[in-house]
């Protein structure tokens, strides 16, 4: 008698055993390949390390540095593109004027281009846990504060810098064009480095394409080959081109500046300073500068109550800080940018200051100092 045949495909049928078995196997993968990735590609990061601007959306990157630094320097400086230094060399930012003036590596350059208020909290909190216990700078740029839409409080969807590390939702940006789905999808990814990890490798080694789609366009390249296991380092040279702002065609503007009593990068800056001292960290404020050379009279009129109520609230929060007096137009790059030569001149302030050399002595004396931690 013969036996019947049922068509079927040729699928694996796994038992609830099997998917435990595989479930299990991906987490361990999952979980086991950002560190084992880091044992795998070097990190050497050379002096007056910068973030290279190609990864400042990398944030497994950016996390790899920040813990890096946090065990080697007793101090880094957090801020945006003003920090990480657009208009000079990697030799010439603030924190190298500020390690030469120190006379030894104190300070880190953890600086990010377009690194608002908004961005750098949802940084610190997401990825830069390792920075405890150290000496922190951060660089308050007013400029995140003169208008509506900087401020992130638009009501039309518009593009803005690090969206990822903005709140996906409380509060809810009307300004961020991202479904709900795709918000969740971020927070998500938050707690999943793995998540972070592929990105970085897509981005470093896959032009920031799907590996399928590249291996499309490139058939006979090899994406681990030459130095791919080497972490880029930055370039020697200045981003953009390093001329005064008088040579670049820059018309005065009329910046009409929040309140801040309502704006949401000024809470979100509040906000950081309180998640980094609940992390044992010795926190000081660099405001400014600001090129006065730019505004209209009214605005610069605004700008300077602006400035003097962040003052006002920085001594409320017994906060340490020094307010960059205002410079001669030509150590301006444009409205929120110095070059080289004012990077120097900023260093000099700070270190005539009473305040930031006593903030430097408590650095000094080892009330925070560095750790053996791996990268």
């Amino acid at each position: 008698m013969s036996r019947s045949f049922t068509f079927s495909s040729n699928a694996l049928r796994l038992s609830w055993r099997d998917w435990l078995i595989v479930a299990v196997l991906l987490g361990a993968v999952a979980l086991g390949a950002p560190h084992a990735w880091r044992g795998l590609e070097r990190f050497e990061p050379m002096d007056d390390y910068r973030t290279p601007y190609h990864l400042s959306t990398d944030y497994w990157s950016l996390s790899r540095w920040s813990r890096y630094a946090a065990a080697r320097y007793p101090a880094v400086v957090i801020g945006d593109s003003f920090v990480w230094g657009q208009y000079a060399p990697p030799e010439q930012t603030l924190s190298h004027y500020l390690n030469r003036r120190a006379g030894a590596r104190m300070v880190a350059n953890l600086g990010v281009d377009g690194l608002h208020p908004v961005a750098m909290l949802g940084l610190m909190k997401h990825y830069g846990r390792a920075v405890s216990g150290r000496g922190v700078i951060l660089h308050l740029n007013a400029l995140w504060m003169s208008s509506v839409e900087r401020d992130l409080q638009g009501e039309e969807e518009t593009r803005f810098n690090h969206p990822r590390l903005a709140p996906q939702i409380t509060p809810w940006l009307a300004c961020y064009d991202a479904s709900l789905v795709e918000r969740l999808g971020v927070v998500v990814a938050r707690q999943a480095p793995f998540l972070d990890l592929a990105a970085h490798i897509r981005l470093n080694h896959f032009e920031n394409m799907a590996p399928a789609e590249w291996s499309m366009l490139n058939p006979y390249r090899n994406p681990f080959r030459g130095g791919a296991f080497v972490a880029p380092q930055p370039e020697r040279r200045p981003r953009s081109n390093p001329v005064p702002w008088t040579r670049r065609g820059i018309e005065p503007v009329d910046l009409p500046w929040i309140d801040l009593e309502e704006s949401l990068q000024w809470q979100s800056f509040r906000d950081l300073i309180h998640l980094l001292v609940a992390r044992d960290n010795d926190v000081f404020v660099v405001v400014g500068p600001f090129n006065p050379h730019l505004l209209a009279p009214s605005s610069l009129a605004r700008y300077r109550t602006a400035r003097g109520a962040m003052e006002s609230l920085l001594v409320a929060m017994e906060t340490p800080h020094l307010t960059v007096s205002d410079m001669p137009g030509e150590y301006y790059a444009d409205a929120s940018h110095v070059l080289a030569e004012g990077y120097a001149r900023i260093a000099d302030t700070l270190f005539e200051s009473r305040s930031f050399r006593e903030w430097m002595g408590r650095l000094r004396r080892g009330s925070v100092d560095a750790r053996a931690v791996p990268d």
